[in-house]
């Protein structure tokens, strides 16, 4: 028996349950392409989103719905800027690295996924209240024909709320059970 401190804090008993090496590099190996799916699906989703709308808003009949579709335009440029820059990817190297790196990767999906509703309806809002205002204007009496529409705006924007609740839900979960297996 030795009373070097370093050897009595190497061969101290550990509590908790070993935390598998392979497993954390699996982990983080799917946190990765997780992330790289989800770039290239908000790229191909704003570029076309941005293409429709600048083409419409180009050929529109009335400057109120050209206005609604160059804000539409807009709106889907800054949901793709806001939305590239919440799926930040820090390089994960050693071991140790990857913990931190899989938490903190859980924590912001976690965080963006709370506040999901702001980057992915807010920028989208005005362009489709200006586009659903010349709608209304434009169809004069028959308003009620713009109901489905407005109908269907609110639909799609209670389901993307549900679903980033859900998101973050399930990612608390995931990060409760990250801490659970490296704390012990």
């Amino acid at each position: 028996m030795t009373d070097d401190p370093k050897d009595l804090w190497q061969q101290q008993p550990s509590n908790g349950d070993e935390m598998d090496v392979e497993a954390l590099r699996t982990g983080v190996q799917i946190q990765l392409a997780r992330v790289r799916r989800a770039r290239i699906l908000l790229l191909m989703v704003a570029l076309v989103g941005t293409t429709l709308t600048a083409y419409q808003a180009a050929s529109a009949p009335m400057g109120l719905l050209r206005l609604g579709q160059g804000l539409l335009a807009g709106g889907f440029l800054l949901f793709l800027a806001l939305g590239w820059r919440r799926l930040t990817v820090d390089s994960p190297h050693a071991s140790e690295a990857c913990v931190v790196f899989l938490r903190k990767s859980l924590a912001r999906r976690r965080d963006a996924a709370r506040g999901g509703w702001i980057v992915l309806a807010a920028p989208l809002m005005p362009g489709l209240g200006v586009t659903l205002a010349a709608l209304v204007v434009a169809s004069a009496t028959k308003w009620l024909q713009v109901a489905p529409i407005a109908a269907l705006l609110v639909l799609w924007f209670a389901i993307m709320v549900v679903m980033q609740a859900r998101e973050a839900s399930n990612v608390a979960r995931e990060l409760k059970e990250l801490d659970k297996q490296t704390r012990g």
